[in-house]
């Protein structure tokens, strides 16, 4: 019976891993495919950044137009779709991040992660990344708001799992969870925005059940049906913005 168990798990998970390479390579199909040139190039500065045993992450900073080492800035720390290459990165922060923050003084936060693998690294490579920071930009610690789109959308949830003290509020474009619910009693009380394409009909269930399980959870979720939209949202980023100076201003 135990040996059942055992393969009955052991397919489960592989049934899983296959599912999720399918939803990847659709998704990086989606964004304009997994070697997306993008039309401005380098958007920022990259350092690469070493964790674990002989591991790095390459992660690119935006800085405000005004930043100075003399004040602290809240930061938007942001995970990538699709495979989580450089140019989702970029692409990533062309739709979102690369100029309502730098106008309105955030510093933007980019590594270029594969999202589904935070289950595996934030406890090493997430500290990594905050260690550096601590050590190289003038920020405050308790103003990082978490965001990502697709399955960076999945990543911010085990991100803010793994480090939950690290981050103010979260931002999912669309999200997704499948592991312990259990877990996300974590969240509570936290911030959570949560949008999905109307038309995106596999992610609208993704959010569906992630935004029900976060409210059993405790945590403070909205949700928002971007009216005739798909799996790539046209999100304005100062209604981005708008959203994370309220949710700031929470207690």
């Amino acid at each position: 019976m135990a040996t059942c168990k055992k393969l009955i798990t052991r397919y489960q998970e592989k049934l899983r891993a296959a599912s999720l390479r399918c939803l990847t390579l659709t998704a990086c199909l989606a964004w304009g495919g997994c070697a997306l040139q993008t039309s401005t190039g380098v958007v920022s500065d990259s350092v690469s950044i070493s964790f674990g045993q002989d591991k790095t992450v390459s992660v690119k900073t935006i800085l405000p137009d005004n930043y100075s080492p003399n004040t602290t800035w809240p930061v938007v720390f942001t995970l990538p779709p699709g495979d989580g290459s450089a140019a989702m990165v970029d692409r990533n922060l062309e739709l979102y991040w690369d100029t309502a923050p730098k106008i309105r003084g955030y510093i933007v936060i980019a590594p270029q992660v594969f999202g589904p693998d935070l289950a595996d690294d934030p406890p090493d490579m997430l500290p990594a990344i905050f260690a550096w920071m601590d050590e190289n930009i003038s920020y405050d610690a308790g103003r990082v708001i978490l965001a990502g789109a697709s399955n960076g959308g999945r990543g911010v949830i085990l991100a803010a799992l793994a480090e939950p003290t690290r981050f103010r509020a979260i931002i999912a474009m669309p999200g997704e969870f499948s592991g312990d619910t259990d877990q996300l009693s974590t969240l509570a009380t936290k911030p959570v925005w949560l949008l999905v394409g109307e038309n995106d009909t596999t992610w609208r269930a993704f959010a569906d059940t992630l935004k029900a399980s976060l409210d059993e959870a405790g945590a403070l979720t909205e949700l928002s049906i971007e009216a005739g939209q798909g799996h790539i949202m046209t999100i304005d980023q100062d209604r981005l913005l708008d959203w994370i100076e309220a949710a700031l201003q929470l207690d």
